[in-house]
């Protein structure tokens, strides 16, 4: 019953990350963004530190890295998060 339950706990996360994500990439209002993640983790009953794990891996997912030196990609890395989606995270999820 409880590794039944941790698959949907991770298969929820999932969909969130993939979602959000894809909503990033599309550049989906921020708004709308900050609506479904809330829906979701109400929805899911996720814990806030499950969601917030999740909304950072989603903004690194939809950074296009490429072969620039680490530097460049923490810059990179900051700006995608400093910018529009420090605001998810100011929600207060």
């Amino acid at each position: 019953m409880e590794y039944n339950r941790k698959k949907v706990f991770d298969l929820k996360l999932k969909e969130l990350r993939t979602t959000l994500t894809d909503q990033i990439v599309e550049g989906v209002v921020l708004a709308e963004v900050t609506e479904m993640v809330k829906q979701c983790r109400k929805e899911a009953n996720l814990p806030d530190v499950d969601v917030m794990r999740t909304i950072w891996d989603a903004t690194m997912d939809a950074v296009e890295w490429s072969g620039k030196n680490q530097q460049q990609n923490s810059n990179l890395a900051l700006r995608q998060v400093l910018l529009p989606f420090s605001k998810v995270v100011d929600a207060r999820l």
